[in-house]
């Protein structure tokens, strides 16, 4: 079906009209799934609300076309020049015909983020941030809109699925640095103000979600590294009187689910202490993960993004009888 005008033509003989008495025409751009249209509602309202209409507008133009297209919106060219009213029009009547849309009651997004919300012990708000988030992170061009329209966290707040009876104080709680979301470094960055998209998601969470046969453990090795086999033998660790004892103190941890078990192995380095602890899992019959110190592109992780991982793996590891997470260089974290 061909996209309708969105200004109405008062005038049927606008056809021999000039181009410059007619009104600007904007056509809807067709919304491919669910998710899009759910972000272009969301970005509709950002614009309705905050009035941020004429921060799209350069004089007669579109500041930036993708801008326009995270509303679900594009000008056609060929019709006259853009004023602040036409823009106006054209966004609140297509705000108008999605604003009733609501989210299906059990879409495999939702499910993935309870999954993952009742592991990490996530309460509603938190679900609903993380949903708004993905959902933005998922649409074409939003970090065009963000930074063309310079969105900043209060406008975030004002748009969300009808239904959800929750404060916009409350909503902006789970965005703020101090947030669940935030320290669990689900965003690509730890300050909350950003020169474009302010809700970010690292790649991992966004992959995770989008994933048909989720299951939480899958971020697990999204965050950290499997640990790889040890080159050393029990034999070779002879020397430490406790290591026995370390091992008896991990197997019944396991066994037992037993949370708060910790070793802290401390010495020189070059001393074998990360060996230690993979021939310990080799021992043990576990897997071992690491937390990384090194990204993708063998740059430092910083200190409190290592920590964020850590935290993270705890929970998502937290009763399993097969699984041990090793945190090296501890002293990035809490330096002397």
């Amino acid at each position: 079906m061909k996209d309708l005008p969105l200004v109405d033509f008062d005038d049927t003989e606008v056809s021999h009209e000039s181009k410059e008495s007619q009104p600007a025409c904007f056509q809807r751009i067709p919304l491919r799934d669910a998710l899009t249209r759910e972000a272009s509602w969301i970005a509709l309202g950002m614009v309705e609300i905050g009035k941020l209409h004429d921060k799209l507008l350069c004089g007669s133009s579109i500041k930036d076309d993708d801008a326009l297209a995270a509303l679900g919106l594009r000008y056609d060219e060929g019709s006259g020049p853009i004023t602040n009213a036409s823009l106006c029009n054209a966004i609140r009547n297509h705000y108008r015909r999605i604003k009733d849309h609501r989210l299906p009651a059990n879409d495999r997004l939702q499910r993935n983020i309870d999954m993952l919300g009742q592991v990490l012990r996530f309460d509603e708000i938190d679900r609903l941030a993380l949903r708004i988030a993905f959902v933005v992170n998922s649409a074409p061009c939003f970090g065009d809109f963000c930074e063309v329209c310079d969105i900043k966290m209060p406008q975030l707040l004002c748009n969300r699925p009808r239904g959800r009876k929750i404060s916009n104080v409350r909503l902006a709680h789970a965005f703020a640095a101090t947030g669940r979301l935030r320290r669990a470094g689900f965003f690509d960055r730890e300050n909350c103000e950003f020169e474009s998209n302010p809700l970010k998601l690292q790649k991992w969470v966004v992959q995770g979600l989008r994933s048909h046969d989720f299951e939480p453990i899958q971020l697990v090795r999204r965050i950290v590294k499997v640990g790889p086999a040890p080159k050393l033998v029990a034999e070779d660790f002879g020397h430490i009187a406790d290591r026995d004892l370390v091992v008896r103190y991990i197997n019944d941890a396991l066994t037992r689910k037993r949370k708060g078990a910790n070793v802290l192995i401390h010495g020189q380095t070059g001393t074998g202490k990360t060996e230690f602890v993979r021939e310990l899992a080799r021992s043990l019959g576990v897997r071992l993960y690491e937390v990384p110190s090194e990204d993708e592109d063998g740059d430092p992780i910083s200190g409190p993004r290592r920590f964020q991982a850590f935290s993270i793996c705890q929970r998502l590891l937290s009763g399993s009888k097969d699984e041990i997470l090793l945190f090296d260089e501890v002293e990035d974290v809490f330096p002397s």
